[in-house]
């Protein structure tokens, strides 16, 4: 975990400072590209904190013996990292839950810096769903404050949008 915390920062710095140098770009496309790197840097800023303290939990699990500390949040106990890095074909990290019968994606990231991010979050998303298939969950779910991260469509991952009242988009395959 500690290892994929770090990469995780270094996706977020990267994207800060692409931010910061490429609000110049003239094409709608070279726009659109650039306000998915600065919502990614966003939402990594938030992220970051969550994912060192995921870290810091399973530190402390190992010197419990392998057990989560009772002092430990359950939002902190459930919380698990997937990262897909391809060569070649983009990476991407995925910060998701299982709650009783769902598994909740709060966050899919791609790193900005290589081509094929949203090949690597599809990759995430299709593990995750085969995963949750497994386990006989009844939904994946997609938290709408990932959308303006995504290199292209939630639709395209297979989701469709929840319900008025819903922050959550919800995968078609379950």
């Amino acid at each position: 975990e500690q290892l994929k915390g770090f990469l995780v920062n270094t996706w977020k710095t990267q994207a800060e400072n692409q931010r910061s140098r490429g609000w110049t770009s003239s094409t709608e496309e070279e726009m659109i590209e650039l306000q998915r790197v600065a919502a990614t840097a966003e939402q990594l800023k938030g992220g970051m904190q969550t994912i060192m303290q995921r870290a810091a939990a399973e530190q402390a699990a190992e010197a419990n013996g392998g057990e989560m500390p009772d002092s430990i949040p359950d939002n902190i106990k459930q919380l698990r990292l997937l990262a897909a890095i391809s060569g070649g074909h983009g990476s991407a990290v995925g910060l998701y839950r299982k709650t009783d019968d769902a598994l909740e994606i709060d966050l899919l990231i791609a790193n900005t810096q290589l081509d094929g991010q949203f090949k690597a979050q599809q990759g995430v998303v299709d593990k995750l769903v085969a995963d949750a298939k497994e386990e006989g969950l009844k939904e994946v779910r997609l938290s709408d404050n990932t959308h303006e991260t995504l290199f292209g469509e939630y639709t395209d991952l297979g989701f469709k949008a929840g319900g008025d009242d819903e922050a959550w988009s919800v995968h078609k395959d379950l």
